[in-house]
C-alpha cells in the first residue's frame, strides 16, 4: 500500500519557515507553498513516482504555469526538492527532497516488495491453510474445571 509519511512537526519544520526569506514571498507564501507541496508529495506517494513529479502536475496542481514557476521556485529555494529536466525526454519535473523527518513516502520498490510479500502469504498452494512448512500443531489440552 502506498504511504506518505509527514512529520507531526512539518508546519513548523526549516524548510517550510524558509520560504518567508524567499524575495518574492509574501505573508501567505509559508501557507500555499507547504499546501503545494503537500499535495505533490501525496500524489507522488499514489502513483509511485518515487519523489518526482512531472512539471505537467504542477500546472494542474497549482492552477496556472505562472503560479506553479512561481511556487517551485520558492520551494527550491527553501529547500523542498529540486527542479530537474529529465535527460532522455526533455521533459521538466521537481525532485521532492527524501527527508524522514519531513516528509517520507514509500518507494515503487518497497510496494511492490510488500505487494509481492503479501501474495506470497496468502498462496495456499504452497503451504495450505494450516501452519506454515516446518511447524507442527501442538495438542491442544483440556482441563474440566469442577466447582466445590
Amino acid at each position: 500500500m502506498a504511504w506518505l509519511r509527514m512529520s507531526d512537526t512539518a508546519a513548523m519544520h526549516p524548510i517550510v519557515l524558509a520560504v518567508a526569506e524567499h524575495p518574492d514571498a509574501t505573508e501567505s507564501s509559508i501557507d500555499e507553498v507547504f499546501g503545494f507541496m503537500s499535495r505533490l508529495a501525496t500524489m507522488s506517494a499514489q502513483y509511485l513516482t518515487d519523489y518526482v513529479v512531472m512539471f505537467s502536475t504542477c500546472i494542474q496542481v497549482a492552477g496556472s504555469r505562472s503560479r506553479a514557476e512561481r511556487l517551485l521556485d520558492m520551494a527550491q529555494f527553501a529547500g523542498y526538492g529540486q527542479l530537474e529536466t529529465d535527460s532522455e525526454s526533455g521533459r521538466r519535473l521537481f525532485r521532492l527532497i527524501d527527508d524522514p523527518e519531513f516528509f517520507h513516502l514509500k518507494t515503487a520498490e518497497e510496494v511492490a516488495w510488500e505487494r509481492e510479500r503479501k501474495n506470497n502469504n496468502s498462496n495456499y498452494a504452497d503451504h495450505g491453510p494450516g501452519p506454515s512448512p516446518g511447524r507442527r500443531r501442538l495438542p491442544v489440552l483440556r482441563q474440566s474445571c469442577q466447582l466445590a
